[in-house]
């Protein structure tokens, strides 16, 4: 991997940033699309056109590991926090929203799975997105904070990092 300068990133980010963004209002207008339909013909009629799996590489692309052990540590802590943190989430967002559930074993009536899968599909279809936001975060706090600090305090020195610490702390 090699070193870019921030006008070489900021471009990047910016149209990473829309794309995230455009993805985000893709899936609200299909969700607005889910509950009008008046059937399941009219579900089935819906256009589908991004695959789940793509939110899982955004963490990756926006703040790559710079190593193997990196990659290790941060994909370990942050499927950690997804597991532990995600259902916790969930939990929240459900109580918070009781009829999101309802829908989404609607929708997963409509996917063509067996009847005894519904219910599960349907939490799936809830928990996945809230059990990766609760990943996400983590994989970007390690690659700054834990991973990338070691070297930020190699290349700075303790003595400069505690004192640029202390003007922080009281505002120098």
């Amino acid at each position: 991997m090699r070193p870019h300068t921030a006008a070489q990133i900021q471009p990047f980010g910016r149209k990473a940033k829309a794309r995230i963004l455009a993805l985000m209002r893709h899936n609200a207008a299909l969700a607005e699309q889910v509950q009008l339909a008046p059937d399941k013909q009219g579900v089935d009629e819906i256009i589908w056109e991004y695959p789940a799996a793509i939110a899982a590489i955004i963490g990756m692309l926006i703040m790559p590991p710079k190593s193997a052990r990196e990659f290790i540590g941060r994909m370990m802590c942050t499927v950690l926090s997804s597991v532990i943190l995600g259902p916790l989430l969930t939990i929240w967002v459900i109580t918070r929203q009781p009829g999101l559930l309802a829908q989404a074993v609607q929708v997963a009536a409509h996917t063509g799975v067996t009847e005894d899968l519904h219910s599960v599909m349907g939490l799936f279809y809830v928990m996945g997105p809230w059990m990766l936001s609760a990943g996400l975060p983590v994989w970007w706090i390690l690659g700054e904070a834990w991973m990338r600090w070691p070297q930020r305090m190699q290349e700075q020195g303790i003595p400069s990092w505690v004192a640029e610490m202390e003007g922080n702390i009281s505002g120098k």
